[in-house]
């Protein structure tokens, strides 16, 4: 999932709006698991958002 978010950002989207069941367990599991995953592949990559 992570490398999906890089996409859409990669695409220029700044926003995603998640739905989850249930909400609180998964909001914290993509904030723990999902994030960072996806701060290490930036970084990997040296990856620079577009303006």
């Amino acid at each position: 999932m992570a490398e999906r978010v890089l996409e859409f950002e990669r695409a220029g989207v700044d926003l995603l709006l998640l739905r989850c069941s249930p909400q609180i367990d998964e909001r914290e599991h993509f904030s723990r698991v999902v994030m960072p995953r996806g701060r290490d592949a930036r970084h990997a990559a040296r990856y620079v958002p577009a303006a």
